[in-house]
């Protein structure tokens, strides 16, 4: 690898962990907002329904760029193919950032609207 593919390695690698972890951060706090919201017997939109029950779909393209970084990683890759993960993972990192910002709203806008009432 020249000096330019071992920059471009190094900051997908970061921005695929930090992908992971607001991942693997919204699969754990999901079902537990779900558990406060059932305490507090609360009526949930049906897109807080859909987040709480599909949660751990945030963790499928984080993951795929993972083994997709660890396979060029462990392989002899083309250039092509080498920048085709590193593009996927930044975009990876967009679409978990657009999913952290919906999956958070939706889950605080039950709480909001008990606190009107």
């Amino acid at each position: 690898m020249n000096k330019t593919d071992k920059i471009l390695f190094i900051v997908s690698h970061f921005l695929v962990f930090i992908s992971l972890y607001l991942s693997i951060q919204i699969s754990y706090s999901a079902p537990q907002f779900e558990s406060m919201f059932i305490s507090f017997g609360a009526n949930l939109p049906e897109n807080t329904k859909a987040v709480l029950k599909y949660h751990y779909i945030g963790l499928v393209i984080p993951f795929m760029a993972f083994f997709g970084l660890i396979y060029i990683f462990k392989s002899n890759a083309t250039k092509a193919l080498r920048h085709t993960i590193y593009l996927f993972s930044l975009i990876t990192f967009i679409l978990t950032i657009i999913w952290h910002y919906y999956t958070v709203d939706v889950l605080y806008t039950p709480i909001f609207l008990m606190g009107e009432q």
